[in-house]
């Protein structure tokens, strides 16, 4: 599957890296992520893990992790009780969903955590003042690369989970994506 908001994210990575400067990237995904943000979810080519696991890629690729003093990321804990932001409870908003075993499995979870990470934005947000419900300005702060790089982490979990039960050869998150990608295309709106 080759989807033009992919291939924008690859092109803002090259150029970031042809400039010898990565917040390029940045500055180039702003809009682009104002613009998925916008789209209601039924009608997105691109869900929300697969899309946000190519922009963290990218992001990752480009160093930014180091630049941007991420480290860091969040955890589980962070939002359990008693955690920073105990308000976005992790566990209670996942509580039901299994470990992902086939495709409506990773669909299952890519809706419950955008759900719990729509709370968790609001609940940042709140007790930090950074702009975190802004998708066009949220993507130049590190609390949201935390978060983001924690829901990869979740994310990578399942797509191991999901690879063994399915697709044993599939051995590293990329070719999971890669699989996806080009064998499941209408399930790729959905994850």
């Amino acid at each position: 599957m080759h989807s033009a908001t992919i291939n924008s994210l690859q092109g803002f990575k090259d150029e970031a890296q042809n400039d010898g400067n990565p917040r390029v990237f940045l500055e180039r995904l702003s809009p682009l992520h104002v613009n998925w943000h916008n789209q209601p979810s039924a009608s997105r080519r691109i869900g929300f893990l697969i899309f946000h696991w190519h922009v963290v890629a990218h992001f990752k690729e480009l160093g930014l992790v180091d630049n941007m003093g991420v480290n860091p990321i969040y955890t589980v804990a962070v939002f359990s009780p008693g955690g920073a932001y105990s308000e976005a409870d992790f566990n209670d908003a996942m509580t039901g969903v299994s470990a992902s075993q086939s495709l409506q499995g990773l669909a299952d979870f890519s809706h419950a955590i955008e759900g719990w990470h729509n709370e968790a934005h609001m609940v940042i947000a709140d007790k930090t003042g950074n702009p975190l419900m802004d998708p066009g300005r949220n993507v130049f702060y590190r609390r949201f690369w935390r978060l983001h790089l924690f829901i990869d982490q979740r994310f990578e979990s399942e797509m191991t989970s999901y690879a063994q039960a399915a697709h044993p050869q599939l051995t590293t998150s990329a070719q999971v994506i890669d699989h996806l990608e080009n064998s499941h295309h209408s399930w790729v709106g959905l994850i």
